[in-house]
């Protein structure tokens, strides 16, 4: 989860951030929790293909060409994970 917790503290900042600890605590939480969620629910090529895709912001045929996916399967996998992100977040009570 090494990369999560990376891109989580570049969106949010480190901890010479500006934000209160408690701030920051809780937007990482925010990110983090669900992502490591969705991330054990999914398979690892999916993960990928929506890492790559969204997170690293690199471009749907270099992805679909490095993980020998179509391009077709990469929309879909980052599709299905942003679903379940969403998900995810709107009812973060729910275990």
């Amino acid at each position: 989860m090494d990369d999560v917790d990376a891109s989580c503290r570049e969106q949010i900042g480190d901890e010479s951030s500006v934000a209160a600890p408690g701030q920051r605590l809780r937007a990482h939480e925010a990110w983090v929790v669900p992502a490591e969620r969705v991330r054990e629910e999914v398979t690892e090529w999916t993960w990928k293909a929506f890492w790559r895709s969204t997170v690293e912001q690199q471009a749907i045929a270099v992805v679909a060409k490095q993980l020998q996916m179509s391009v077709g399967s990469v929309y879909i996998a980052r599709s299905r994970v942003m679903a379940r992100l969403r998900e995810v977040v709107a009812q973060p009570n729910e275990q």
